[in-house]
């Protein structure tokens, strides 16, 4: 994470989750991650919108295109990068549902439940894209 105010960037890494939340300082609302500047002290927030991804389609990944898999506002402290963890979950278009994976893996390869259909993850890369829904 990045200050916005001086510009000091933490060497350590912040884990966020979806279903970890804090009450808003303000008190409106939830955010997902509320941390200092080690150096300055500014606040820093950041929320997660579920829901607002897409498919991450066969098409999509051949042609090496990025595909929204979460939305995020921050306030104060900017991510600088982003890693994949645990807890994701693969869905089917045409049905089923997959046990949590780990993206941090290089390659993840399972079966749906039915073992009808193969999956495989692979090459995982991210883009950190600032959302202006302006929440915070």
């Amino acid at each position: 994470m990045k200050c916005m105010n001086c510009g000091y960037v933490t060497q350590k890494d912040s884990c966020v989750m979806v279903s970890e939340t804090l009450d808003h300082p303000s008190g409106k609302g939830f955010i997902n991650l509320m941390q200092k500047c080690q150096i300055c002290s500014r606040l820093g927030l950041l929320k997660l919108f579920p829901g607002c991804s897409l498919p991450l389609s066969r098409e999509v990944s051949v042609l090496g295109d990025f595909t929204p898999v979460m939305e995020m506002e921050y306030e104060g402290l900017e991510p600088v990068d982003l890693s994949f963890g645990h807890g994701w979950v693969v869905n089917s278009l045409v049905g089923g549902k997959l046990h949590p994976i780990n993206l941090a893996n290089e390659r993840e390869v399972g079966f749906y439940f039915d073992g009808q259909v193969e999956y495989s993850v692979s090459n995982v890369q991210t883009k950190l894209v600032r959302s202006k829904r302006n929440s915070l």
